[in-house]
């Protein structure tokens, strides 16, 4: 099962989006499926990988990081992108991170609004 990961990281938080389970067809990702039905102790695992390579890298914005489930619930990095990445793209309507808001505006170092959006993705027509 490969799932991923998408945090936001601005000057002084780190947020991640819920956790994605990802569906391929003949190796091309057909779904990404949020919140992803795993233990909690797996997804803290995937939120803590994400957010410690994006604290190590330094990296200021958005980060998708695509793990491999394991057998034995264990979890390998198998993509890193600096940016919402393929997984991401269908996760127009899924919970923003708590207290976050949009990842240029946290990137840019702006307040939060609590206010939900549905966030569309760039080709949507609505």
């Amino acid at each position: 099962m490969e799932l991923s990961v998408i945090v936001a990281r601005g000057r002084d938080e780190v947020a991640a989006f819920p956790l994605g389970r990802n569906v391929h067809d003949v190796g091309v990702l057909v779904e990404t499926g949020v919140a992803a039905s795993v233990s909690l102790d797996v997804a803290a695992e995937a939120v803590s990988i994400g957010t410690s390579l994006a604290v190590a890298m330094d990296l200021t914005g958005t980060l998708t990081v695509e793990l491999f489930l394991m057998p034995d619930d264990s979890l390998v990095v198998n993509e890193l992108a600096p940016r919402v990445h393929n997984s991401g793209t269908g996760r127009s309507r899924a919970p923003r991170p708590p207290s976050s808001s949009s990842t240029s505006e946290r990137s840019a170092g702006w307040g939060s609004d609590p206010r939900p959006r549905t966030v569309r993705p760039p080709w949507s027509t609505c």
